[in-house]
């Protein structure tokens, strides 16, 4: 593999296609500076994926794109192409991953910022072309370019960034990617398994979760299933009754709008002719008001013509007084302008006067100024022939001062070079001490490893049963947890049916009113009120089981809500309690504990063994036991009413018997069955199911309790394992990783004691080269200290004639300052005229401004007395006029005051005939205010059904989430329908009957008729649906609304979520089986690639190392001597990690021990990375090498050494060079010159070496020579280069990627494929006309 051309077509300098073969072992690029040459290397970092603007000399990526020069348009794109061969090697294989001969890689960048790839014509991605290249040494940032400054950057780098130079070299780059992308894939299943376990762990807390919402879910449905049945039941009877109530309502509205109609007709007719009295009472008014405002009118014209004649007489006046004072300024104004023309007549005789002297002292000071001129140009021109010597004499000077300086630096370094003998001598004795050292603590190191070792097997083996203990603990933990979740939502189902009946019994439900009054009124008013003598209510004051609250409620009946009271007397009493007890709305039973019992009831509770006593049952106040007794004394529990009727025939009279259904048989022999009234039944209950709730919960606390304690011992527990556990991996970890830092401490040793064992041999070496170095350095050290002599006699004679001609300088200059005073004085003459003649011009135009003023003035004057006159003649005209006016208006106002009276007594009387008529109107809007108060209140009570019915129909849509009055006329009309049916076919069957009853009943006789009669027992009739049982349908309402808030908080969407889970719990239990799987396997992919890469790099470092700083090591070869090395850097504690480790550079020059390789010179510093990149291509070789002027700091030997080095490379690479060195150029086998002969145009020139001079500059002969071979091989159809953009070289495009394109875009393919180029202006003028013909188009089909 090697690099055959680049071909370069619209980037940066280079406009036109430029084409440059690397058919040579080493080709060199020369020219100028700022021609382009590193535009080369930028172009060959470019096409291998450069993303850096900055890296390649620019502010943004266009930049890259030809932008024009005083002659040449901008390119449209840029491109650049890099042609490899690629041959089979000796075993086969090629070194670019394409089975073909020749590898084209090329990239073009458009203006519109689009971008693209291509290998051998194929378009690729940026990926594609960096996988290509990787471990072949050819890259952006690969050893291979050698860029301007990048030596000194090499070696002050840090020490990783200098490790990629080495990766790339061990080849070793591609495993490091796909191990990045592997641990990067390992982060990622870690992270998802993680997430999957834990989504797994919350899956099965939410399905045990859902599982009890979804049973509460279903027995919601159910209820508000029959809740919605009930509710739209009680919703249609409602409305219907509303719907009735409105209908009557409606009748009586209309007789009330027809009265109210009546009312307003006929004071409609009252205000009518109160209208017309008042429009002729208006009429007279308005007649008043015209004579009154006709008589001010008068008045008015009256004042003003007095006022206008006034006024005449006082402005004739003024004027008379003003033509006096005009005619007064006109005199003084005719003086002033005489007095004028006399001062400008001096001032202009002054300033021609002035102008004359000018023009003559101009004269003379032209003469002065050119005399000075010539003899300051004389002196300067023997200032620089005096300026010239003494610079010669100063680079003499600075001649001698360099070789004095290189003889005391000779002298320096020949003590140096006698130092650092010495210091070799010491450091052979050094080695045998720390060889002895290194061997012994190597030892020590392995013997601490396999202690490691043993310690690293029990610790695991512990941490394998503190796992196991771990997972018992958590096994036993999630079942408690079961246990605790359990109780806790079943203490909340109790607390939540505890709170609705403790509601139920702060507000007394089930309790009448009376009684609740009664109850009130005892607990409020104290022991002195009416009711003070109540104990309480007898169903609050006997207790009973649960189980047996139904019997007993059933035993007392009525008498649950009886009050009990002390003494029979209180309630009979009129002094408080009779009075009270007629003040109750209704009624109420009261039970007086001092009653004896009735005489059948002595002796009772006797029964039959076996049957138990209501009396038994229950629990009450010692107080209470009188009452009790005698309520539920001979009350008998049985099994049914056929077992009461059997006690009742042997057990004594007045007996009850009670079933455990409720059934009751009465001692006078009534039987009360099914079920009990909501209003008298459920008061015991209700406290027995409390006080049952509160012992449950009491219970359920205790378990939770014990339960929660046992939940908190195991996870004490499970974190004791927890912390041992953690405890137990951290010291496996420690003790891992000083088992791993002995190991390579191991390493490092042994590898520091080969190095030892190598050095000593070059010791020797080192001291004979010494030695050598020594005699040299005293050689040159007397030829230059004789060379230095010479040079100062040379020019301690040069002085001495410089001093001769700086006297003649200052003859002169003295000469040339008189003249320049002269000139000084001059000028000042001529300024001082100048300023004079300047104020007499100044005084001039004033005195011309002032005359002009005058003239103004004095015309204007003039005017204002005829205008002033003319006007006394119109004020007089005016006065008399007025004076007319005024006694003319006097007469006509005393004959508009007379009828002023008259229209007044017309006025009185329309008012006495408006006051009856508005006195008719006002009773008659009284009757029309009734009706319309009548009609109020009726449109009120329809309002009332109106608002009844929205309430109902609202109830409807936020209950039923349905249109209740749609619902009502379909269930009506569905009624109607069914009577109307019901009806005919009850006709129908009537008339039949009728018809054979006629046939079958002739002569009297009595037969059985042939029709069936069951058919009219068959035919219901159907029932109206809007008439319900209000009170049981409330009460069923009123339970599913208990039962369903009971339920409390229902999640409906628990059905659906617990089958959703249940399969999400299945697919989560596979994804983490096979997420585990994943994990394993690459987790083994790391390793494989951790240890292939740690055996090449350390195989390549090895030899890289050897290469560099060996015995026959490049850099000794470079320097003549001297020692070098590549070591790994150790981390904080001294180990070595062979794949992370920085790489750190030693270089000690022959005679030199810098502490730094900051601390060695520029040509050093060039030669130690040359030595060090050159030392990298031994051991894995790149097909090519890019030199961009690195020998700039280095002098003639050593770029003869530099040179050698690079020819014992031609066998395994081919070089290109950049380079101004002319010792360099000899080197090349082919020289390539590039020159800007077009003003911001590069080209390339083949060039020989006598056709570069020392700075770069080719000859015009290479040149003219190259331009006649371009010109032959220009075709006649072609255009010339200077007239339009870069042909770029042709591209192979499919037919669909070519309608994909923007019409720039298939313009530049076309220049691609070889077509006349077009200019860039041209296809943007084009693209714009086709995008507002599209515009256009659409905007067209728009309209």
């Amino acid at each position: 593999m090697r690099l055959a051309k680049l071909t370069l077509a619209g980037f940066k300098s280079f406009a036109d296609k430029t084409e440059i073969n690397f058919d040579a072992p080493i080709v060199g690029i020369v020219g100028p500076n700022g021609c382009g040459k590193s535009n080369v290397v930028d172009a060959i970092k470019w096409v291998l994926g450069e993303q850096s603007a900055k890296s390649l000399r620019g502010g943004a990526m266009q930049d890259v794109i030809f932008n024009g020069s005083s002659a040449r348009k901008p390119s449209g794109m840029a491109s650049v192409t890099l042609t490899f061969e690629n041959l089979p090697e000796a075993n086969g294989q090629r070194r670019l991953g394409l089975d073909v001969d020749e590898v084209a890689v090329t990239r073009q960048l458009y203006r519109d910022g689009t971008s693209e790839y291509l290998i051998n014509n194929r378009r690729a991605r940026l990926r594609d072309v960096k996988e290509m290249f990787m471990d072949t040494g050819v890259g952006t940032e690969a050893y291979s370019v050698i860029e301007q400054g990048k030596v000194a950057r090499m070696l002050e780098a840090n020490s990783q960034e200098r490790r990629s130079i080495f990766e790339e070299a061990a080849g070793i780059s591609k495993f490091k990617a796909r191990k990045k992308e592997a641990i990067r894939k390992l982060e990622r299943t870690e992270t998802n398994l993680n997430l999957c376990r834990t989504r797994l762990e919350e899956t099965e807390r939410r399905l045990r979760s859902v599982k009890m919402q979804a049973a509460r879910a279903r027995s919601y449905q159910t209820y508000s299933v029959r809740l919605r049945e009930l509710q739209l039941q009680y919703a249609l009877a409602e409305y219907h009754k509303l719907e009735e109530g409105l209908s009557g309502l409606v009748e009586e509205l209309d007789q009330a709008e027809a009265d109210r109609a009546f009312a307003a007709r006929e004071l409609t007719q009252h205000e009518q002719a109160l209208a017309d009295a008042e429009v002729e009472g208006k009429a007279v008014v308005d007649q008043q008001k015209q004579l009154e405002h006709e008589r001010m009118s008068e008045k008015s014209r009256k004042e003003k013509a007095e006022q206008r004649e006034r006024f005449a007489a006082t402005t004739l006046g003024d004027l008379t007084g003003q033509i006096e004072r005009d005619a007064n300024r006109l005199e003084e104004l005719t003086e002033r302008g005489r007095t004028l023309a006399d001062e400008q007549v001096e001032t202009k005789k002054l300033a021609e006067e002035l102008a004359e002297r000018e023009s003559t002292v101009e004269s003379r000071l032209e003469d002065a100024r050119s005399k000075y001129q010539r003899l300051q140009q004389e002196a300067n021109e023997k200032r620089r022939e005096l300026e010239d010597e003494k610079r010669g004499i100063g680079k003499m000077m600075g001649r001698v001062n360099k070789l004095r300086s290189e003889v005391q630096s000779l002298e320096v370094y020949e003590n140096s070079l006698h130092a650092t003998r010495e210091k070799i001598d010491r450091r052979a004795a050094d080695i045998g001490d720390q060889l002895k050292g290194l061997l012994e603590e190597r030892a020590d190191s392995e013997a601490k490893r396999e202690e490691a070792k043993q310690l690293l097997e029990q610790e695991q083996q512990q941490l394998e049963h503190e796992v196991q203990r771990g997972e018992q603990f958590d096994s036993q933990q999630k079942e408690i947890s079961q246990q605790l979740g359990d109780c806790k939502q079943e203490r909340s189902a109790l607390d939540s049916r505890r709170g609705v009946l403790q509601e139920m019994e702060e507000n007394q439900e089930g309790v009448s009113d009376p009684v609740k009054a009664v109850l009130a009124l005892s607990e409020t008013e104290g022991e002195g009120s009416a009711f003070g003598f109540v104990r309480g209510m007898l169903a609050e004051l006997i207790e009973a089981d649960v189980e047996d609250a139904a019997i007993v409620e059933a035993a007392l009946g009525e008498y649950q809500q009886a009050i009990v009271v002390d003494r029979l007397a209180d309630i009979c009493s009129s002094e408080g309690g009779k009075e009270a007890i007629e003040a109750l709305g209704g009624r109420v039973a009261f039970l007086a504990i001092d009653q004896p019992m009735l005489p059948s009831q002595l002796g009772m509770n006797k029964g039959v063994a076996g049957v138990k006593c209501v009396l038994d049952l229950v629990a009450y106040p010692e107080w209470l036991g009188p009452v009790a007794l005698r309520i539920l004394g001979q009350t008998w529990v049985v099994r049914d009413l056929d077992g009461a009727m059997m006690m009742r025939a042997v057990m004594p009279s007045g007996s009850r018997f009670v079933t455990g259904s409720g059934e009751l048989l009465d001692a006078d022999g009534r039987v009360y069955a099914g079920p009990m009234s909501g209003q008298m039944g459920g008061l015991i209950s209700r406290r027995s199911e409390l006080a049952s709730l509160e012992r449950s919960i009491s219970a359920l606390d205790v378990k939770i309790e014990a339960d929660t304690h046992t939940l908190s011992e195991l996870s004490e527990n499970a974190a004791h394992v927890e912390k041992v556990t953690s405890a137990l991996r951290k010291s496996i970890y420690d003790a891992t990783a000083v088992s791993n830092k002995l190991e390579s401490r191991i390493e490092s040793l042994t590898g520091q004691v080969e190095r030892l064992e190598r050095e000593q041999p070059g010791l020797s070496e080192e001291i004979e080269q010494i030695q050598e170095q020594l005699e040299e350095t005293a050689q040159k050290r007397e030829q230059n200290r004789g060379e230095a002599e010479q040079l100062e006699t040379d020019a301690r004679t040069k002085k001495d004639a410089c001093r001769e001609a700086e006297a003649g300088i200052e003859e002169m200059v003295r000469e040339a300052e008189d003249a320049r005073e002269g000139v000084s004085n001059i000028r000042v003459e001529a300024g001082q005229i100048a300023e004079q003649l300047s104020s007499a011009q100044k005084q001039l135009r004033q005195i011309e401004i002032a005359t002009a003023d005058v003239e103004r003035q004095h015309k204007m004057l003039e005017d204002q007395l005829v205008s002033h006159r003319g006007r006394i003649e119109d004020l007089e005209t005016t006065q008399a006029e007025a004076k007319v006016e005024a006694e003319d208006a006097a007469g006509k106002l005393d004959v508009l005051v007379e009828q002023c009276k008259e229209i007044g007594e017309k006025v009185e009387h329309a008012e006495e005939m408006l006051a009856e008529l508005k006195l008719n109107v006002k009773t008659h809007r009284k009757a029309l205010n009734k009706a319309d108060n009548r009609l109020h209140k009726l449109e009120m009570g329809k309002r009332e059904f109106e608002v009844k019915l929205e309430g109902v129909q609202q109830r409807g849509m936020e209950q039923l989430e349905l249109d209740v009055r749609e619902t009502y006329k379909k269930a009506k009309g569905d009624y109607r329908i069914s009577v109307y049916e019901y009806k005919r076919h009850l006709e129908q069957l009537e008339e039949a009957a009728n018809a054979v009853l006629e046939v079958w009943g002739i002569g009297g006789v009595q037969v059985e008729a042939p029709v069936d009669m069951k058919a009219f027992d068959g035919l219901d009739e159907p029932s109206d649906p809007f008439e319900i049982a209000w009170d049981e349908v409330e009460k069923e309402i009123n339970e599913l609304r208990g039962k369903i808030h009971r339920l409390g908080n229902v999640n409906l969407d628990a059905i659906a979520e617990q089958e959703d889970l249940e399969v999400r719990h299945d697919d989560l239990i596979e994804q983490v089986k096979d997420i585990e799987e994943a994990k394993e396997q690459l987790e083994s992919l790391i390793d494989e690639i951790n240890t292939n890469s740690r055996t090449m790099f350390m195989q390549t470092f090895e030899e890289i190392k050897h290469n560099f700083g060996g015995k026959d090591g490049l850099f000794r070869k470079l320097f003549g001597g001297g020692r070098a090395d590549v070591v790994m850097e150790a981390d904080e504690d001294g180990e070595i990690d062979v794949l992370e480790a920085g790489i750190t550079i030693m270089a000690k020059p022959p005679g030199k021990e810098p502490r730094a390789l900051s601390q060695l010179s520029g040509g050093e510093k060039t030669m130690t990375a040359i030595a060090l990149l050159m030392a990298i291509f031994k051991s894995r070789p790149s097909p090519y090498a890019i030199l961009d002027e690195v020998d700039a700091a280095l002098d003639e030997a050593n770029v003869e050494r530099f040179t050698q080095i690079v020819q014992s490379f031609l066998d395994v690479s081919h070089f290109i060079v950049i380079t101004h060195h002319k010792r360099t150029m000899q080197a090349c086998n082919i020289m390539y010159g590039i020159t800007m002969q077009e003003r911001g145009v590069s080209k390339r020139v083949a060039v020989q070496f006598d056709e570069v001079d020392a700075d770069g500059q080719i000859s015009e002969s290479a040149v003219q020579a190259q331009e006649s071979v371009d010109e032959k091989r220009v075709k006649p159809a072609e255009l010339d280069v200077n007239e339009g953009p870069a042909v770029i070289e042709p591209v192979e495009m499919t037919k669909e990627d070519t309608q994909e394109m923007s019409p720039m875009r298939r313009k530049l393919a076309a220049m691609l494929e070889g077509k006349e180029p077009v200019e860039v202006e041209a296809m943007v003028n084009e693209v714009v006309d086709e995008e507002l013909a599209v515009e256009e188009k659409v905007t067209t089909e728009t309209k």
